[in-house]
């Protein structure tokens, strides 16, 4: 009877440690590309008649299955990576952030318009 209670719990402990090595791994999924990143994100509007109106871009990391592997602070950097691709794919060089998730529970959301801009200038500091 002892055997197989020992048994069990190495078993048990064994999974664990399978699953616990298999999503620790899983850090940002969202890599900056080389070519994004000087994509300039900020809360402002460019201060600038030349820039050109690209689109709007969605910025997210984290899944249901491994955002408890990833911190915070991994989470918010996958998903600005994410919004620095996607607006170097569609041309732009600036993203000014229109909405953003508050909450941490599962993963992290930028909503944001996308601008192709000569010369970046802000009325504020950008945020980096």
């Amino acid at each position: 009877m002892s055997f197989k209670i020992r048994r069990r719990s190495i078993i048990k402990t064994g999974l664990f440690l399978t699953i616990y090595i298999t999503f620790s791994g899983c850090s940002v999924t969202n890599m900056l590309q080389p070519d994004a990143a000087n994509v300039q994100i900020s809360e402002n509007m460019p201060n600038s008649v030349e820039c050109t109106y690209l689109g709007e871009v969605i910025g997210a990391e984290g899944k249901l299955y491994n955002y408890l592997f990833i911190s915070n602070y991994d989470l918010t950097e996958g998903a600005r990576n994410d919004l620095r691709n996607k607006a170097h794919a569609l041309g732009g060089n600036v993203v000014q952030i229109e909405t953003r998730s508050s909450y941490y529970s599962t993963s992290t959301v930028y909503v944001g318009n996308v601008y192709r801009c000569p010369d970046i200038k802000y009325t504020e500091t950008p945020h980096l």
